[in-house]
Order: C-alpha cells, then sequence, then structure tokens
C-alpha cells in the first residue's frame, strides 16, 4: 500500500456465541484479551497516520521505534501495521440460546457493520494475548487455533471430513474424524476445524447460501460451517502453533494456577513491566 493513501480501516466483529456460562477465568482472559485489541486499535491507528504524514525514511524509523516501545515483543505485528489499514474492533454477544443459532445472528450482524471479519470467540476458552494478530497474519478465509474437547480423551478439534449415502433415510451425510497426529506447530489446511476461536473473512459469509450454521447431519454448527464453505471452494486451516486452553476440570488455586491464567508469561514478552506500569510509577502515583 502507497504511503499516505486514503482508506477505511479493517473492521473487525469480535463477537462471543453465547452469554451466561462464562467461568472467572475466561472473564479475566476475555478482558485481557479485550484491552489488548484497544491497545491495537490505537497502535493501527498511530502506525496509519505516520503512513499518511508522508515522512522521510529517516522520521519514519525513528518513528516506528518508538511504536516498537509499546509493544517490543510484538515487531511482526508492528510491521504488518505499518503495511496495513487501521484496526477498528467491534464487540457483541448474542446472549443465551442455542449455539448455532447465536453464530447465525452474529454472523448477520457482522455483515450489517460492513466488517471484514468475524472474530468468535467461545466462553470456555482460553486465549493467548496475541492471538488475534497471529491469526490475521495468515490472511486466508477460516482459521482457527488448536483446541482440544473438554471430556477426555480431549482430542484435537481438527478434521478430516467424509461423506456419504444413507440408504434408509435416503439422504446424503457426512462425519467428521479427529485428526489426533496433527502437524504440529505450523499452519494446516483442514476438511473441519472447532471454533473455539475463529477469524473469518466476511466475503465467506456471502459467498455460502444461509443459513450458515445450521445442518441435517449429526455434527457440530462449527463442523457444519467449515463443510458448507469446503463444497464452495473456500480452504478451513488451523494454525496448531497457536493453542488454546478449554476449561475443564476444577484447578488447584497456586502461583503456577495464577501465572497460567493470567498469561504473565505472554504478557511479559509483549508489554514491558506490566504494560508500562512499573513499581516505581505505583509507588509515585501513591
Amino acid at each position: 500500500m502507497e504511503s499516505g493513501a486514503a482508506v477505511g480501516a479493517i473492521k473487525i466483529a469480535v463477537f462471543i456465541p453465547n452469554e451466561g456460562h462464562t467461568l472467572p477465568e475466561s472473564y479475566d482472559n476475555r478482558l485481557t484479551g479485550h484491552l489488548h485489541l484497544g491497545i491495537l486499535e490505537g497502535l493501527s491507528s498511530a502506525a496509519a497516520a505516520l503512513r499518511a504524514a508522508a515522512l522521510t525514511p529517516e522520521q519514519m524509523a525513528a518513528a516506528s521505534a518508538c511504536l516498537a516501545q509499546i509493544m517490543p515483543g510484538n515487531t511482526a505485528l508492528l510491521e504488518l501495521m505499518l503495511r496495513k489499514r487501521p484496526l477498528q474492533f467491534f464487540v457483541g454477544t448474542a446472549g443465551r440460546m442455542h449455539a448455532h443459532i447465536a453464530r447465525e445472528i452474529l454472523a448477520d450482524e457482522a455483515l450489517k457493520l460492513g466488517a471484514d471479519y468475524l472474530y468468535m470467540i467461545d466462553d470456555d476458552m482460553m486465549l493467548p494475548v496475541d492471538c488475534f494478530e497471529r491469526l490475521l497474519a495468515h490472511d486466508v478465509d477460516i482459521v482457527a487455533p488448536l483446541a482440544f474437547m473438554r471430556k477426555p480423551p480431549h482430542h484435537p478439534v481438527i478434521y478430516t471430513v467424509r461423506e456419504g449415502w444413507d440408504s434408509a433415510a435416503r439422504m446424503a451425510y457426512f462425519q467428521n474424524f479427529s485428526v489426533k497426529t496433527y502437524p504440529k506447530d505450523k499452519l494446516v489446511e483442514c476438511d473441519a476445524v472447532g471454533f473455539g476461536a475463529v477469524l473469518i473473512k466476511t466475503s465467506v459469509l456471502r459467498a455460502i447460501e444461509k443459513p450458515w450454521f445450521a445442518t441435517w447431519s449429526r455434527v457440530g454448527e462449527d463442523i457444519g460451517f467449515c463443510h458448507k464453505a469446503k463444497k464452495a471452494g473456500i480452504k478451513i486451516h488451523c494454525d496448531t502453533a497457536l493453542k488454546l486452553g478449554h476449561l475443564g476440570d476444577p484447578i488447584v488455586v497456586d502461583e503456577a494456577c495464577y501465572e497460567r491464567m493470567n498469561q504473565t508469561d505472554e504478557l511479559r514478552k509483549i508489554y514491558p513491566d506490566d504494560g508500562g506500569l512499573t513499581l516505581a510509577q505505583m509507588r509515585a502515583d501513591q
């Protein structure tokens, strides 16, 4: 993109399909994640302003170095934003209802907002802080992080799909099978993936007939959506390097639990000294 080009923001609808079942751990995870998205929005706007300012290469390098200090552990994101439009996030939920109905409503809302992406996050998922930008960087139609089933044997929700004909019911069907030996730590094309979190280009919604998330086969609404998308020639991907936590069994609260639930290691990689609020600053503010 040429420096100074006047373009609109990349609009992302950030939606939680079901409300009312959020555990405290994932609630805090959402707060941290949404705070991060807000910082991304501000940082991307600043990057857009730099592009529009027609700075010299030396001035751009100096300004970029200043922006990099805000998120020193995420230089790939900074490079991405310096080359793209600013980001604009819209956050919402559909309330308490069946998942396939909620997803249908939220997908419709994303189109009404004129969003470029639909980013859905389930209530019971623990996301890495930088989940969104890592998915966005792939620039594919449908991409999800790797997640696992809550109940034993905790199979990965990355699937192959087989089609068939039910002679008794006289109708076609399809069935999904978990890929237990999935390729590790890479972007993988697959037949279907679970939507614990997923980033979907809204152009996909326009390419598939409604209803998007309803299916007659005995599969989840996310698998049904992927099957329809694949039939329309759209590719589905799973980033197996980007892993989610699925809240399940009760936990013992200790230091390791705190650090795991609050993602302190990841936060320290991205934000210096607790997001810039150092102990020295805290004492000075008292």
